[in-house]
């Protein structure tokens, strides 16, 4: 028998569904976990990019004959040939000689958005979109745009075949949608019968048009949303449960960062310039004169401990300083060529094709306000680098990217629990393989209680993992009297933990090793697992969990543990 075939309780992080994670034994379902995090979140999928929420804030997006779309001087047809092969396209008629359009009145005017659609021409080569204060004329012969108002952010048309192409438009200030037929460049009077051909059309929060999501009869969110596991594949193959604790993205415009949101001084930037960890194209150029640098903007946060994060990649620099601008404290010079740190104290981590996420932390006490990052070259020469990604957060290490598009934005904890652990005796074993957290960042629940545990109903009795001095601690609690075992995991490393109780003693190994023995006079049925809980949350990568119905010997506990 293996001493895989001896567990009660075997999650191995793979499958998920909301509010869900599937354990792989027992079969029955018994063990699996009930999962939630009220906000939406972000992971590294498995491709390496980073994935966020996507989203169509339309409704009936492509029925264009509904009443959720306004129809003036128009009339829109089904059954058209589509850019995708189908019978779903719409031709899109002027009825009047005047403004053609289809349109619909969502409000977006708080946040940076983008409005895109699939378009044919029919008799007339041009398309006009107008979003109130953002507007654009492209051509649909030849795959290229005319007039853009200054108020774009972005105007784009890409060819996808068969004389389709897919038109988005980036801005702020949007309250309504609009899609016109137009008889030339910068002019919306359609004759009667100008025609195009449209076909799913999309409105999400961001500087890029994502992949298509088709809505009915309300806006339809995909990727991490609300109470979607994150099942995370940073540095691996495989998947780990990324569990985090809430944190709020204070700078506003996290990707857009030649918003009025920053200060430049002789900067200039060109939005949607390359791919950023994201896999899309929204990170941003920036070059800097030899006496140039930008500025991102937070609020005042009390007495905590702040940090700054950007991703970054080289150009025509290899170093890149983060500075705390109030103080002008704390300074970070990190080298975008291999990864490394300069000087100074902070945190560089390669996201892949040239991407690092650059971070530095400092104190703040109660009253301070204007928390800036100061972005800049060493000695100030000249630079031209890619960024993308801004975070400013209260605590001592960086968490997942939070993306922001006008206001600041929380991502809550991420919490679990089970009512089974197979453990009916007062024997048991519990075992972890995890990291403290993603890129070797320590594990912080801000509490004294364990954040990763069993307990028994009723008393005091915990064994498991908690903070403690902002490292990942193994803890076992026996009743009131709180008789601790610790031992500290390294945060740069995976860690296999393993728990081992009888009603006479305690045991603790660590990676190969036996690093803690207690005798006691008692221990409990172990039959609740927090994996974390509202008041316990932590931060920590977890790639397996096995529980046992019994003590397993110290060879077992050793074989299981070695790295």
């Amino acid at each position: 028998m293996s001493i895989y075939d001896k567990a009660s309780l075997v999650l191995i992080p793979s499958g998920t569904k909301t509010s869900k994670v599937y354990s792989q034994k027992p079969v029955n379902g018994d063990g699996d976990f009930t999962f939630s995090r009220s906000t939406a979140a972000t992971r590294v999928n498995a491709d390496g990019n980073i994935e966020k929420e996507t989203q169509n804030l339309f409704l009936q997006s492509n029925t264009f004959s509904n009443a959720s779309w306004t129809k003036t001087n128009s009339s829109v047809t089904a059954g058209q040939s589509g850019y995708d092969g189908s019978s779903d396209a719409w031709k899109l008629q002027a009825t009047a000689a005047s403004t053609c359009i289809v349109r619909q009145f969502i409000d977006t005017s708080s946040s940076v958005s983008t409005f895109s659609f699939y378009a044919k021409a029919g008799t007339t080569n041009w398309t006009y979109v107008n979003c109130v204060s953002v507007t654009a004329f492209f051509n649909l012969s030849n795959g290229t745009t005319g007039y853009v108002n200054s108020a774009a952010i972005d105007a784009s048309i890409t060819d996808v075949g068969s004389g389709w192409y897919r038109i988005s438009l980036t801005g702020s200030g949007m309250t309504q949608q609009r899609i016109y037929t137009a008889p030339s460049n910068n002019n919306s009077v359609s004759a009667i019968g100008d025609n195009i051909y449209i076909q799913d059309a999309q409105l999400e929060q961001g500087l890029v048009a994502r992949d298509y999501i088709e809505t009915t009869t309300a806006a339809v969110e995909g990727g991490i949303t609300d109470n979607v596991p994150r099942l995370d594949y940073t540095d691996s193959s495989c998947p780990a449960l990324l569990l985090e604790p809430q944190r709020t993205n204070l700078v506003t415009q996290s990707e857009y960062i030649s918003a009025s949101t920053y200060a430049f001084t002789n900067a200039a930037v060109t939005n949607n310039a390359a791919t950023s960890p994201e896999g899309v194209d929204n990170a941003n150029l920036v070059s800097i004169t030899s006496s140039g640098n930008f500025t991102a903007f937070g609020t005042s946060v009390g007495n905590n401990s702040i940090t700054f994060s950007v991703f970054a990649k080289q150009i025509t620099t290899n170093t890149l300083r983060l500075r705390e601008a109030f103080y002008y404290g704390t300074q970070v010079i990190f080298d975008l060529s291999d990864g490394s740190i300069v000087s100074g104290s902070g945190t560089i981590e390669d996201y892949g094709n040239g991407w690092y996420r650059c971070s530095m932390t400092q104190s703040y006490t109660a009253g301070q306000t204007n928390l800036t990052l100061t972005m800049d070259s060493n000695a100030n020469p000249a630079m031209d680098l890619y960024l993308w990604g801004m975070q400013i957060e209260a605590g001592s290490y960086a968490t997942s990217y939070i993306p922001t598009y006008g206001t600041s934005v929380t991502r809550n904890e991420d919490l679990g629990s089970s009512s089974y652990t197979g453990i009916t005796s007062t024997s048991g074993t519990l075992f972890f393989d995890l990291k403290e957290g993603i890129k070797g960042k320590a594990i912080n629940s801000g509490v004294a209680s364990l954040g990763l545990r069993f307990s028994s109903t009723g008393t005091s009795n915990s064994i498991g993992l908690r903070d403690a001095d902002g490292r990942l601690q193994g803890v076992v609690r026996i009743e009131a009297s709180s008789t601790y075992l610790g031992i500290h995991l390294d945060s740069d490393t995976a860690n296999k933990v393993c728990f081992v109780w009888t009603p006479s003693y305690v045991k603790i190994f660590q990676n190969g090793v036996l690093t803690e023995t207690a005798s006691v006079s008692t221990t409990r049925v172990y039959n609740t697992f927090d994996l974390p809980n509202t008041t316990r949350v932590v931060k920590a990568a977890v790639n397996q969990v096995l529980t046992f119905p019994t003590a397993l010997s110290n060879e077992e506990a050793i074989a299981l543990t070695t790295i």
